[in-house]
């Protein structure tokens, strides 16, 4: 599924759910088929199967539920489906289905224009857990809605981790704090040394953005081509199989951007429907 071979994933997945139909995480793997071929049926699908599959596997198909719904643009359904789901983790004492449903809570209230209650989803992610993608998340999300110095906080506490993939993040954080002052050169600078770090999916992302707004379309071009290459990477991003398909939601409308940059007749595949 990380490595986008999702036809071999969904075989593999149907022989573990042949053998126990209770091992939840791997109705996520047709789900993430489905939304790469932009069958939502399949998706929704997966995701109700998911749900009969024990309390986890009900937790983690609330926040796949509503995470498709973020990427379809549904975002009020979402923020239902999430407080939902919060409800009853902090019912079961799940911490980790609190902080993941909260950061994408956060995530729709601040498409919905709602900064408040996007702050308040962040700050209930981070009094459920510290982890490392909670971390990267939260801090992407204060710069996000305006909270500069909770953003930095957060992106101090990932730079004094030792292992490299929060350290790498903090770096892509920082650079898209560059991006929203227009110091493209920066942004650029900071993300490539965030790849010799470690090469991470946002990370190409976020340097296909810096490079279209500094109207470098051909490099931009290539970073998002990657991505999309790279699109089983961004399912779960931070590689914990918690549901992550809102952040592709962007990437076909980039792709055709730079693509119209260096006047390119734009390629429809099944993962831009």
């Amino acid at each position: 599924m990380y490595a986008s071979r999702f036809d071999v994933a969904v075989a593999e997945a149907k022989a573990v759910m042949e053998k126990d139909p209770s091992a939840h995480k791997a109705y996520l793997v047709p789900a993430a088929a489905g939304v790469d071929s932009g069958d939502a049926a399949a998706v929704l699908d997966a995701y109700a199967r998911m749900s009969e599959a024990g309390p986890r596997g009900k937790s983690l198909a609330a926040l796949g539920a509503a995470d498709f719904a973020i990427y379809q643009g549904r975002f009020r359904e979402a923020v239902d489906l999430l407080r939902n789901g919060i409800t009853n983790d902090v019912a079961t004492g799940n911490t980790t289905g609190q902080a993941t449903k909260n950061i994408a809570l956060a995530d729709a209230y601040a498409e919905l224009g709602d900064r408040a209650r996007a702050a308040a989803a962040v700050q209930a992610a981070l009094s459920a857990s510290r982890q490392d993608p909670v971390l990267a998340a939260a801090a992407e999300l204060s710069f996000r809605i305006g909270r500069i110095a909770e953003g930095r906080a957060l992106v101090s506490e990932l730079n004094a981790k030792l292992p490299a993939q929060p350290r790498a993040y903090a770096r892509i954080i920082e650079a898209q704090v560059a991006l929203r002052e227009k110091r493209y050169s920066d942004a650029i600078e900071t993300l490539q040394a965030a790849q010799k770090v470690i090469d991470l999916w946002l990370g190409r992302y976020v340097l296909g953005l810096a490079y279209l707004q500094a109207g470098y379309h051909a490099e931009a071009l290539a970073e998002f081509e990657t991505c999309m290459k790279r699109r089983g990477e961004a399912t779960a991003l931070f590689i914990d199989e918690m549901p992550t398909f809102r952040r592709l939601s962007s990437l076909p409308a980039l792709l055709t951007r730079a693509q119209d940059g260096l006047r390119i007749k734009p390629t429809t595949t099944a993962a831009q429907k």
